[in-house]
């Protein structure tokens, strides 16, 4: 593997041990059982690939039953950024990254237009996980380029298997929201979905288990939310709730935003936040 560089998050800041301390001890995963059988096993052991390769492939799929939903840049485009940029050195990938990059979009285009989700679109899916990882986590692998039959037949599983019904928008959709000012403040960072109200993140595991790491995340999004005071370019938006779509079961958890306002140290909470984030990242006052 080749490792060519990386990019801050809001992962790696809940990743802090302090900051995760100070999670756990604000806010405590609310007791649920999830009854939620997997209906799409994995059929090859390539986990992470393949969750990233879906959310390009639900977005997809979201923006054709939502037309009118806001989108952003894909992380793959700006891995091409990062690519063009990169030393001699790592000039093999670049022909190929841009090749990707063009199948992709000439893929996706035809889908929106079209609707047909056929093996080509799914492949594109899988490269543009392949140039996602280069820019969140600087790592180029040997099969760079090549789509295993194996994932896109997982794939084309979760697909099949959305539930439509809760994905559709009746006012907001929103493809890897992010959050102004707030984003800013963790040197970047985006989630998956806004539907209407709902925050949501996808997780493509094994185990439908509404754990303390996946709260954390959703409650840091909610906090950036608060601070940038935005959605993308929406300025008026609110979050009621925060969720997890459980992909290989196709079960979409929520929890109310009303659990977290009630906590009585959230305005210390968030200005705590906003000054770690600072020192972490050295970032000036934010306006």
């Amino acid at each position: 593997m080749l490792r060519l560089g990386s990019g801050l998050s809001l992962t790696r800041f809940l990743n802090i041990p302090e900051v995760r301390a100070r999670f756990r001890k604000e806010f405590h995963v609310p007791a649920t059982r999830l009854k939620a059988n997997i209906l799409a096993p994995p059929v090859t052991r390539n986990f992470s690939l393949v969750g990233t390769a879906f959310d390009y492939l639900l977005r997809f799929y979201l923006e054709r039953l939502n037309p009118n939903c806001m989108k952003q840049t894909w992380v793959a485009e700006d891995a091409i950024s990062l690519i063009h940029d990169m030393p001699a050195l790592f000039k093999p990938i670049e022909n190929k990254a841009d090749e990707m990059l063009t199948n992709a979009k000439n893929a996706y285009e035809g889908y929106i237009k079209h609707g047909r989700m056929d093996d080509a679109l799914v492949r594109t899916t899988v490269s543009l996980a392949q140039l996602d990882v280069i820019f969140r986590s600087g790592i180029v692998d040997s099969n760079f380029g090549k789509a295993n039959d194996g994932d896109v037949i997982d794939l084309k599983r979760l697909i099949e298997i959305v539930p439509a019904e809760q994905f559709h928008a009746e006012n907001v959709c929103v493809l890897n929201p992010t959050f102004g000012a707030g984003s800013e403040l963790v040197g970047g960072a985006d989630a998956d979905l806004l539907i209407d109200d709902v925050l949501l993140d996808v997780k493509t595991t094994k185990e439908a288990s509404f754990s303390q790491e996946y709260y954390n995340q959703l409650i840091g999004y909610y906090i950036l939310w608060k601070v940038g005071g935005a959605i993308g370019s929406l300025k008026e938006c609110k979050i009621s709730a925060l969720g997890i779509y459980f992909s290989r079961h196709a079960a979409l958890h929520k929890i109310p935003t009303n659990i977290i306002e009630e906590n009585v140290h959230l305005g210390e909470f968030i200005d705590w936040f906003k000054e770690k984030a600072k020192q972490e990242y050295s970032i000036e006052d934010l306006q």
